[in-house]
């Protein structure tokens, strides 16, 4: 090899020495870009609920097999406790009735020409009953623990006993069904320890039990007259559309409707009448507005 060769070869690997640095930068190029996001990972709960019993058997429990079968609709579970017996009761009695005729708003509106006004009627009747209710629970519940504080007590009764459930959720609203019967819990253990502790008497503890308690079933009434006026509305539907889909919301609220009737105890329906939602949310809100003025 000559000198010119030994020359022409230290200059080559003089240039591929200083290209080898560059590699890396190029290989780096690919991890700035976005393609990991391009891909989302897969969820993970719509396999596990499908095959998960113990969701299907509350689905069932709720709701009855026929409904477990047929329903195709996304679910969400809510894992709850229940401690007194009448936030059990209301549960049991109406909250069935009350899901599924949410849930016939979202199969009417997959119809065309189903009359989306009364649909609109509905949500915003629904949205707003349930916001007022859950601010009374919650304003009662604020005062009385105010006045268990002002008079150095804590709410420190408990309950021996609860249920703990899994509930399903087919509707938007029914979670805030729920939660206001969570609300309703959290009320009566104030009142009850209030009137332990010697903050409130008995009767006082009684006014705001039954107010509370008079709300949740007037929205119950209320929900139960919805339904009715939604399947009416359902009739011209049925009768002019092969509809299978729309026909199954129907049965489902019939059969609601008959399972709801015959667990109403004698004089509800009249206590009911008797105390619309309205005059309760006054009468909560007229009570919050003398305690402030007092305190």
């Amino acid at each position: 090899m000559t000198t010119e060769d030994i020359a022409v070869d230290t200059a080559a690997a003089s240039q591929n020495a200083d290209i080898i640095p560059a590699a890396p930068a190029r290989q780096r190029q690919p991890k700035a870009t976005a393609a990991p996001q391009s891909r989302p990972a897969p969820p993970q709960q719509s396999s596990m609920l499908v095959r998960d019993d113990s969701r299907r058997k509350a689905f069932e429990m709720v709701f009855g097999r026929d409904y477990l079968h047929d329903f195709s609709d996304p679910i969400i579970f809510r894992n709850v406790e229940m401690y007194s017996i009448a936030v059990r009761q209301s549960y049991k009695r109406d909250f069935a009735l009350i899901s599924r005729t949410m849930y016939s708003e979202y199969v009417y509106r997959r119809r065309p020409v189903f009359d989306q006004t009364k649909l609109d009627r509905f949500s915003e009747l629904v949205s707003t009953k349930l916001k007022q209710i859950c601010e009374l629970l919650s304003r009662d519940h604020a005062r009385i623990v105010k006045l268990c504080h002002d008079n150095g007590q804590e709410i420190d009764a408990g309950y021996l006993d609860c249920e703990q459930r899994t509930v399903p959720i087919i509707h938007g609203s029914a979670n805030s069904y729920l939660q206001a019967l969570l609300l309703l819990d959290q009320l009566l253990q104030a009142s009850g320890s209030a009137v332990l502790n010697g903050v409130i008497t008995a009767d006082q503890r009684r006014q705001v039990e039954v107010r509370a308690r008079r709300a949740i079933y007037a929205f119950s009434t209320t929900m139960r007259q919805e339904s009715g006026r939604l399947r009416k509305a359902a009739t011209a539907l049925l009768e002019n559309k092969n509809d299978a889909q729309a026909a199954q919301a129907d049965t489902m609220l019939a059969q609601a409707h008959a399972e709801y009737d015959a667990q109403q105890p004698p004089g509800d329906a009249a206590a009911a009448a008797g105390g619309e939602l309205q005059g309760i949310l006054a009468e909560s809100r007229a009570l919050a507005q003398e305690a402030a003025a007092t305190s």
